[in-house]
């Protein structure tokens, strides 16, 4: 599950609002991965149960969590470039 300060990141990164807790719901995993399109890579889990999505250095407790840092650091990319 995704914690508030996480969501909260999200809609500050820009993350669509019509998938964005609609009735109090949060994205969902399939959600997150689409709108990493074509940087996301995998999806893996380690030996101690934490979740790492390609292209983050983090360590997560769930898989939304480890997808939704992705998304950040891609956006955080792409307004560095601009």
């Amino acid at each position: 599950m995704l914690s508030y300060e996480i969501c909260k990141k999200l809609k500050e990164a820009g993350f669509p609002q019509k998938l964005f807790v609609v009735n109090g719901e949060k994205p969902s995993l399939l959600e997150l991965i689409k709108e990493c399109g074509d940087s996301f890579v995998y999806l893996r889990r380690d030996g101690e149960n934490k979740w790492w999505a390609r292209g983050n250095n983090g360590e997560y407790q769930t898989p939304e969590e480890a997808v939704a840092n992705l998304y950040l650091k891609l956006k955080s990319n792409e307004k560095e470039k601009n």
